[in-house]
């Protein structure tokens, strides 16, 4: 669904950028509609598919009662989720980025607070951190959608006027739709990357667990840079003015070379420290830390890839992005994990799947750029 919200957000800047105020209280009142139904399905889907998907991951016996109570707590509030991401990707559209920080961080303060009080204070375990990300996010989401109902002069998000409106929701669907494809072939592929984690054992997991927590920190940045080159190139592609998307499109390059280059350094000069935050085994942390080392360096592959996509989709471009992303994942990810795996039985297998796929997008992405900028 975030990668449908990609959709929304291009639309809106679009519109955004050429000044059309009715086409941007319909796309607004349409995304919500579209934010509250999604939400419904995935609570449903989620609540009705954990266990099963648990099983097929090949979770261990010791760890599946904590992991099913944690999933259906969440998606239980999956849709606070939903909706602070929805109103976030709209707000950026009109180039407000500062709220949504401000939401991000008194939502993440908070969640902190109530995991102290659910776990360290009251004792609720598994079940206290769950509900303290989900009242966490249910804050973020309520101070997303106030925000949206009284401050801003182009649009104002009116509850009773939410509602689908067509032809908005097809130009949204049209644009998202394989961004949202894309997602979740990432989503299915990560389960199957999981599934190869889970039988080396709960060391590993451990290991994987805590390196994620750090990959994280890279993709929110990434992220972020992303969410700017789709924004800057779809409002001046709005406003007709084409020669600032391709001083964008450089700009964020830089910008994202340079993050990318800081982030590998930090965290691989401090890879152990790093875990440490995390884990105590040090026969777990140096799992962790040969992870760092073999795919950390490779950010910088998956970086110009989200960029250039980024700022393809921007203008409308999201056909060909998707099948060279989809090829990468499908064609290469996934066979490797499914038919190497199983015969070379080794984490650097698992691990290699990432860049080797990368690779293969980029080979395919990056002459296509520079032939839809001609």
């Amino acid at each position: 669904f975030n990668g449908l919200f990609a959709g929304v957000t291009v639309i809106i800047a679009q519109r955004y950028g050429a000044d059309d105020s009715s086409g941007l209280h319909r796309a607004l009142h349409t995304a919500y509609a579209f934010g509250i139904a999604a939400s419904i399905a995935v609570t449903a889907a989620g609540l009705l598919s954990s266990p099963a998907l648990l099983r097929w991951m090949g979770t261990p016996d010791e760890i599946m009662g904590p992991s099913l109570t944690y999933l259906k707590i969440w998606f239980g509030g999956v849709s606070a989720t939903i909706l602070y991401n929805l109103g976030s990707s709209v707000m950026r559209a009109v180039g407000d980025s500062r709220r949504p920080l401000l939401y991000l961080v008194i939502c993440s303060v908070l969640n902190i607070l109530l995991d102290i009080l659910f776990v360290v204070v009251l004792h609720k375990g598994i079940p206290g951190a769950a509900a303290a990300t989900v009242i966490s996010q249910a804050v973020s989401a309520v101070l997303v959608t106030g925000s949206l109902m009284r401050s801003y002069d182009s649009m104002h998000l009116r509850l009773t006027s939410i509602a689908f409106d067509r032809r908005m929701l097809s130009s949204q669907l049209r644009i998202g739709f394989p961004g949202s494809l894309q997602a979740l072939t990432y989503g299915l592929t990560n389960i199957i990357i999981q599934a190869g984690i889970n039988s080396f054992g709960t060391d590993t997991i451990a290991a994987w667990a805590a390196y994620g927590k750090l990959d994280v920190v890279y993709w929110v940045f990434c992220s972020a840079l992303t969410i700017t080159a789709t924004t800057f190139c779809g409002q001046n592609y709005g406003a007709g003015r084409t020669d600032r998307i391709f001083r964008c499109v450089r700009t964020i390059l830089l910008i994202s070379m340079v993050t990318s280059i800081i982030i590998i350094g930090l965290f691989c000069g401090f890879a152990r420290p790093l875990l440490s935050l995390f884990l105590r085994d040090s026969k777990v942390i140096g799992i962790g830390v040969h992870m760092i080392y073999f795919l950390v360096p490779t950010y910088i592959i998956c970086s110009l890839i989200e960029i250039l996509s980024g700022c393809l989709r921007g203008f409308g471009d999201v056909k060909w992005p998707t099948v060279f992303t989809l090829g990468g994942i499908l064609l290469v990810r996934t066979p490797w994990l499914l038919l190497l795996l199983p015969r070379m039985h080794t984490i650097q297998m698992v691990l290699m799947s990432y860049p080797v796929s990368w690779i293969s997008t980029a080979i395919l992405l990056i002459p296509y750029y520079f032939i839809r900028k001609k």
